[in-house]
């Protein structure tokens, strides 16, 4: 009996946050526009202590050590490969590139035996 009244009671919960109408049921107006809450900054060739707040007294961000600073500092980070198409490649499609043969960064020009648009990230 409870999944009668829980299921639809859910329905309408999700349908009323998704659709983002400007308003609540009791008339009152709610934010819409409100700031993202996450930060992705991406980088090339960048190393742990390439960063100011990380120790590299001659590399200035001064931005970033105040993120560092006011923020949190992680400091263990992983990635899905170690050279940057397949580490971007796997951030966009959520999955390991190796499970979809993108372990390589893409090559400027077709390689001989290959054809170039069977390289870099599949359209499936």
């Amino acid at each position: 009996m409870w999944m009668v009244i829980l299921v639809p009671v859910m329905v309408i919960e999700f349908s009323l946050a998704a659709c983002g109408s400007g308003s609540n049921l009791t008339g009152g107006s709610t934010v819409t526009d409100s700031r993202p809450n996450v930060v992705l900054i991406v980088t090339d060739d960048a190393g742990y202590a390439d960063f100011g707040a990380f120790g590299d007294p001659e590399m200035r961000t001064p931005n970033i050590d105040s993120i560092a600073d006011n923020g949190i500092r992680f400091t263990q980070g992983y990635n899905a490969a170690s050279v940057c198409s397949p580490s971007r490649a796997a951030l966009l499609t959520g999955r390991y590139p190796q499970r979809f043969g993108h372990e390589v960064n893409i090559p400027r020009t077709a390689q001989p035996g290959t054809n170039i648009d069977d390289i870099g990230l599949p359209l499936s």
